[in-house]
């Protein structure tokens, strides 16, 4: 499943379409136990979610994401960077 096409479309302004892909993609990967690619998916959704003024799920799956990631270092600070956006945007920085 090319589930980068999830964050590309949401990026062109597509966020709904963008949103099904990478939920699908989370589905997918979490039943093939592939927390790497799960991680990688929960991020895009977290990045989603905050583009759609949702920063209370974008926090949700950028937590999941961060937890998740623990298996790759190098993709966990992309996920941690989402992590932060949310919380600035919800107003808990200091966290």
């Amino acid at each position: 499943m090319p589930h980068t096409l999830g964050r590309v479309l949401s990026l062109l302004g597509q966020l709904g379409e963008g949103r099904i892909l990478e939920q699908k993609a989370v589905e997918s990967f979490g039943r093939q136990g592939d927390p790497r690619l799960e991680g990688v998916a929960r991020t895009y959704l977290a990045e989603i979610a905050l583009a759609a003024g949702q920063p209370g799920e974008a926090e949700q799956e950028a937590k999941a994401a961060v937890t998740l990631l623990k298996v790759a270092p190098s993709l966990r600070v992309a996920a941690t960077a989402v992590l932060a956006r949310t919380l600035l945007a919800t107003g808990q920085a200091a966290q």
